[in-house]
């Protein structure tokens, strides 16, 4: 499923114009989401992180990408590596999924080069929303100039339209559909990938 332009929501790479932007949008969600689970000292130095040139120079070295709400630049995040990095949805408009996209985006990304899982250093107020899409705690936490970070990780071994609600089939049907998809593992057939067997066979039963 290609989430890149749902519910009016549009996400694009980042653009060197943005800069100005989206320095303004982090230093207003850290001063907004995060004041209540850090010191507010703690969050000044890290807003001042964060200045358009250090966004144009990480920009260089990861993936980023921003969201658009009526051509207005409301959220970015970026995949450096294995690693999600600088997420954040402007406050007024967090809860509206928003954050959802540019999530699924950054891990069908990951998807595509090949990677295993997806890890995130997530701030004390982040968690929560990883931990609703599938992240789990590694156990491991740090603290740097972001304060107190717990990592999380989710395993990509499927595209991500897997995630959604499977559909009900009677379980004869389902258990056609699994010898298919291990047959599909075992003999890909023609370069088809797995994948595609199971959403072709869904799609069939479903009828």
């Amino acid at each position: 499923m290609d989430d890149s332009h749902v519910r009016g929501i549009d996400v694009r790479s980042f653009a060197p114009a943005d800069a100005e932007v989206v320095a303004a949008l982090i230093g207003n969600t850290i001063r907004y989401s995060n004041s209540r689970d850090y010191p507010r000292a703690m969050l000044d130095s890290l807003i001042a992180y964060f200045t358009p040139d250090k966004l144009l120079q990480l920009a260089a070295e990861r993936q980023c990408l921003v969201a658009e709400v009526d051509g207005r630049v409301v959220a970015t995040a970026a995949l450096d590596g294995t690693r999600l990095a600088t997420f954040f949805v402007n406050p007024d408009h967090q809860g509206r999924g928003i954050g959802t996209v540019l999530l699924r985006a950054l891990e069908e990304a990951a998807l595509k080069a090949g990677l295993p899982a997806v890890y995130v250093d997530a701030s004390i107020t982040g968690v929560p929303f990883y931990e609703a899409r599938g992240y789990e705690r590694t156990g491991s936490s740090t603290t740097g100039t972001a304060g107190p970070q717990v990592e999380l990780v989710k395993a990509i071994e499927r595209p991500v339209i897997d995630e959604q609600p499977r559909m009900l089939i009677s379980e004869e049907k389902r258990r056609e559909l699994d010898r298919r998809i291990a047959d599909a593992k075992v003999n890909p057939k023609d370069g088809i990938p797995w994948q595609a067997v199971e959403a072709a066979a869904l799609g069939r039963f479903a009828q």
